[in-house]
């Protein structure tokens, strides 16, 4: 859908300045234009600025693009465009868009009161010539199913057929913004399993190193009580054998220890 340029008092040009592709291949002119719209975005945001500067800055980009040939509107849709893609895909369609002779603006534009589907907006030299290459990009990521459905011109503004109070205007920097929202959230649940899983690790580590302390514990009291037992059954003999010669004859206790003595000096012979 091929329209004459948008004028400096469109709000549909520069509407997603935050999110929009700058196609200018002069580095200066482009970080000119780029510091522009920031300082555009930064006024927005601000509830004090009554004055953005929207339509002086249309003007300046206009008249930029104007003197590389004729400046014109595409409109391009994009009716299948998956909303959680949408940081990716413009950057991916960025750098196709940089490989052909093109100078102008890009913006996806989600919904508006005059377009009330998702499409691209390009404004800038060679038309035609974009619109084609957007339509073939927007086909290959499955965003549309044609050329023909890509480039199909026969609809009616939704401010003709639509009550007003159902227009709505749903902006592309908005979903951006909740997009990263999204990935920061899932960022930080993801840092947050990571620690749990290493603490459960540490865990683990401590009970294996409590587990092998406690083993070695109770063996040192098994070899203790061992040792303690012997100790007892030699003093249990001990006190055995001295109540047993108390009712001993004089006869009996110097046999018995002529015959130990015996038993010692065998042993020390061998």
């Amino acid at each position: 859908m091929v329209q004459s340029a948008r004028g400096v008092n469109s709000r549909s040009l520069l509407r997603e300045a935050e999110t929009a592709l700058l196609l200018i291949e002069d580095d200066k002119s482009r970080k000119w234009f780029e510091e522009a719209i920031k300082k555009l975005v930064d006024n927005r945001r601000n509830p004090e600025k009554t004055m953005t500067g929207a339509k002086e800055l249309r003007t300046n980009l206009l008249a930029y693009l104007e003197q590389f040939g004729e400046v014109k509107t595409a409109n391009i849709w994009c009716r299948n465009i998956v909303y959680s893609e949408i940081k990716d895909f413009l950057k991916a369609l960025q750098e196709e868009l940089a490989r052909h002779d093109l100078k102008g603006i890009v913006e996806l534009h989600l919904q508006d009161r005059e377009i009330n589907s998702p499409h691209i907006q390009y404004v800038g030299t060679n038309a035609e010539e974009a619109q084609i290459i957007i339509a073939d990009f927007l086909i290959q990521r499955g965003y549309e199913d044609s050329l023909g459905s890509a480039l199909m011109n026969n609809h009616i503004p939704a401010y003709r057929t639509e009550e007003a109070q159902n227009l709505r205007v749903k902006k592309t920097d908005d979903e951006v913004k909740e997009q990263e929202r999204i990935e920061q959230i899932t960022e930080h649940k993801r840092a947050v399993l990571d620690t749990v899983k290493d603490l459960i690790a540490d865990i683990r580590s401590l009970k294996d190193s409590f587990v092998d302390i406690m083993k070695k514990e109770l063996r040192d009291l098994n070899i203790i009580d061992f040792g303690y037992k012997n100790e007892i059954k030699k003093s249990t003999s001990k006190r055995t054998m001295a109540l047993e010669n108390r009712h001993k004859t004089t006869e009996e206790l110097l046999s018995d220890w002529s015959e130990r003595a015996t038993q010692r000096r065998r042993a020390r012979r061998q």
